[in-house]
């Protein structure tokens, strides 16, 4: 779209600030974030975006400054809702494994439903079997039930 310049009545172009360009790994897509909003453009027409949890202090700066602080459960989220794996580990492998039981109980079932699987994921590759054994027995215990439930109501 072109706006008018009221100075000299001339047609001419919006000025749109980049902040940050992104690619995917699979090169069939791109996003850049700019003063007009997120744009992402991609090859594949049936990937759709769905911004439910993005706000401006979901970063990672953020998720390590609650960590830091001792906001396990916060940085966890944050993690989720990043929606990155190696943030996940991060935070996971900073919780006690007598404090895990505190934290899943606390968790929506949709960030149960996620870290489910990112723990299934990070299982196969990680060198610490016991732990997210624990973590993944944790959460079917506290939140089996509920999690069976949705899923023979769908």
């Amino acid at each position: 779209s072109r706006c008018i310049n009221a100075e000299y009545g001339r047609r001419v172009a919006p000025h749109v600030n980049v902040h940050s360009v992104q690619f995917c790994p699979t090169g069939q897509s791109w996003c850049a974030a700019t003063t007009e909003g997120l744009l992402i453009y991609s090859l594949d027409n049936t990937v759709t975006f769905d911004p439910v949890d993005l706000e401006t202090d979901i970063t990672p700066q953020h998720m390590r400054k609650e960590l830091k602080s001792g906001s396990k459960l916060k940085a966890l989220i944050i993690s989720l809702r990043l929606n990155t794996s190696r943030f996940v580990i991060e935070v996971l492998e900073q919780v006690d494994a007598t404090e895990n039981t505190l934290h899943s109980q606390l968790l929506t079932s949709h960030h149960v439903t996620n870290l489910l699987n990112f723990l299934v994921e990070s299982i196969t590759e990680s060198k610490h079997l016991h732990f997210y054994v624990i973590w993944i027995k944790t959460i079917l215990v506290q939140h089996g039930p509920s999690l069976k439930k949705r899923r023979l109501s769908k």
